[in-house]
């Protein structure tokens, strides 16, 4: 097994911890504080932390941010991001929010990450955000954003969660939290379609998620192999994309674990993300809860991954 070293990166907690995102070209980390509806982006190196609060006429009746990626701008920084049930563009500088698409009321965009060629594939659930007992079983959808197009490629799952690719980008796995699986889908990289939904890992004899413990978010390393968030678990499972065994374990002190993404100037870097809502002070104290940690791995040089793509403007 290989050894890890769990530190903090952040200068503050967050109430919920989401969408780490590394930008290679700015060596910086951001990821949202989703219900404050904030962008935090650190440097990593040097500690700083530049925050930007998405208020707006727009932003004020929506409930969350779940997701914010840097475009492709190498002359002003600016977002895509979820606002409930729109996706917009935001510039921070400025404070600007531009609508780019919505879906319907009562249902509420999620996770998001982009391909390797810049298009948005996002999830999306109806229910109350923050509320899985009124979340409805089946209505979530995958949709893909690009030339200005929303696109649903999916219908059926609960809540998804935890999008990427295979290192070849031949699949595309996608967590179902509700269904405590992660799914995946053959994937044409040319032309942005997906096959039939297949089951890659779930509860089974060799592991199973104990008592509240959900899949969540969902990165992939060098090799291709898979980087699982356990939910209310306080652990990441790296899990062999060909076999679907566990084959590593990260343990952190936060129970409350949401997501994952590789960085660094070597990508040898995992950032993880978290959350502290409704936990007494004690229980954020003792756990870090609602922090952003960087793990490092010892003894073990392939314990690498890709930059974050970018979303691609057109």
């Amino acid at each position: 097994m290989s050894s890890f070293h769990v530190q903090i990166v952040s200068q503050e907690p967050v109430d919920w911890g989401e969408s780490p995102h590394w930008d290679q070209s700015r060596q910086r980390l951001s990821y949202v504080d989703c219900f404050a509806k904030r962008i935090h982006q650190i440097d990593p190196e040097s500690g700083r932390c530049d925050r930007y609060n998405i208020v707006s006429a727009a932003s004020k009746s929506t409930p969350m941010t779940t997701m914010a990626i840097p475009t492709d701008n190498q002359c002003d920084t600016e977002y895509v991001i979820s606002l409930g049930n729109s996706l917009a563009k935001y510039l921070p500088n400025s404070g600007d929010i531009y609508k780019l698409a919505d879906i319907d009321g009562g249902t509420y965009f999620n996770d998001g990450k982009c391909d390797s060629r810049g298009r948005l594939w996002i999830g999306s659930f109806t229910g109350e955000p923050g509320n899985p007992m009124t979340m409805v079983k089946g209505a979530g959808k995958l949709y893909e954003f690009s030339n200005d197009t929303l696109t649903t490629k999916y219908n059926g799952l609960t809540i998804p969660n935890g999008i990427t690719w295979s290192s070849d980008n031949s699949k595309l796995f996608a967590v179902d939290t509700m269904e405590r699986a992660i799914y995946y889908f053959d994937y044409d990289n040319s032309t942005a379609t997906i096959g039939k939904k297949r089951t890659f890992f779930a509860s089974n004899s060799e592991f199973s998620f104990k008592g509240t413990e959900i899949p969540y978010g969902l990165t992939v390393d060098l090799k291709g192999n898979l980087w699982l968030v356990v939910y209310y678990g306080g652990k990441i499972l790296n899990i062999d994309s060909n076999t679907a065994k566990v084959i590593n374990k990260i343990d952190l002190s936060a129970n409350m674990v949401t997501s994952a993404c590789f960085g660094g100037i070597e990508m040898n870097e995992l950032f993880v993300t978290s959350s502290n809502r409704g936990l007494p002070a004690p229980v954020v104290s003792a756990q870090q809860a609602g922090h952003t940690f960087k793990v490092t791995c010892f003894r073990d040089n392939s314990f690498k991954g890709q930059p974050s793509n970018c979303f691609r403007l057109q």
